[in-house]
């Protein structure tokens, strides 16, 4: 199953203002990545798309805490996703596989279980 979504940047940017909104969306390392970065919000932006790309690839929509989806790296830099809790049960055995990517202006990202 494939998985897509898109964001405006600012939207995000917006958002996260809102401690409450930042706290209950993002996981702790996902928040740690933004604040060691300057002015990274493409990074959130693109952490939130992987989110929803990901809820899209499981054909589940949003049906558990949207930090059971987490953005981390590997040892040589690629984003991948790391499921938690419900996320994680509903992936079963399968894999799952991320892209994003980002203008000045929107955030992408595309998720794949399989």
């Amino acid at each position: 199953m494939i998985g897509v979504d898109i964001v405006e940047i600012d939207r995000i940017r917006q958002a996260v203002q809102n401690r409450r909104f930042f706290e209950r969306v993002f996981t702790t390392g996902e928040r740690a990545y933004f604040e060691q970065k300057k002015d990274a919000y493409e990074s959130l932006a693109g952490f939130w798309c992987v989110k929803e790309a990901v809820a899209k690839a499981l054909g589940s929509g949003v049906r558990f805490a949207l930090t059971d989806i987490e953005t981390a790296h590997d040892k040589s830099g690629r984003p991948i996703a790391v499921l938690h809790g419900k996320a994680k049960q509903l992936l079963g055995g399968r894999t799952v596989e991320i892209s994003l990517s980002h203008t000045a202006q929107t955030a992408v990202a595309v998720a794949i279980v399989s």
